[in-house]
Parts: structure tokens; sequence; C-alpha cells
């Protein structure tokens, strides 16, 4: 607990000295930050959270392009590899599918 303490009180002397040197040397008050920036970039950030949320959520409604296929459970998740029209299909495993998934069902890779 002692060593916790002192690595503890060490992290904030240094901060502290850290923000009252880069005061110091760049003159500026640290009330006077670009919030206006922050903001924007705030305001990005959650735009781009939700877009991917949204195709996020489309993806695992739709399912991929692979199927849950083998011989014993957890499946493993092949996708089909295009080929020639007059030969056999081919498989590629891409990863494995989940315990409760079904022989047959959509995977993601």
């Amino acid at each position: 607990m002692h060593f916790t303490n002192v690595l503890v009180s060490i992290f904030a002397v240094a901060s502290v000295t850290t923000a009252t040197l880069s005061q110091r040397m760049y003159g500026e008050p640290l009330q006077a930050l670009d919030i206006r920036g922050y903001e924007e970039a705030h305001e990005d950030m959650l735009a781009a959270r939700d877009e991917f949320m949204e195709k996020r959520d489309l993806f695992r409604r739709l399912g991929g392009q692979a199927f849950c296929r083998g011989d014993k459970k957890p499946y493993s998740c092949e996708e089909a590899v295009p080929g020639p029209a007059n030969w056999a299909q081919k498989w590629r495993k891409c990863g494995t599918c989940g315990k409760k998934d079904k022989l047959g069902a959509k995977c993601n890779c």
C-alpha cells in the first residue's frame, strides 16, 4: 500500500510540474483553450460513432457472406471461393462459428 501511495504522489507532482512549466513556456492560461474546436471535433466524433453503430447493426441483421459448416461444434465459418462455372464450389475457412450457431447459419468473417 505504501508503494502505491508513493507512485501516486510522484505522478501528481509530475503532473502539476508539467502543467506549471507549460503555462510558463507558452504564456497561455489553461482557460484560454480553443473550446469551439473541441466542440466541433466532439460533434464529428458523435456523428461518426452513430454512423458506425447503424452500419454495424445492419451488418449483424443481414449476416455475413459465409456459412457455418463442418462435422462437430463449434462449426467452422467458411466462405465460398468463386471459380470456373463447371468446377465444384470450393470453401475457404475464415473463422469459427459460435457454440450456439446452427449448421448452415450465416456467419461473419
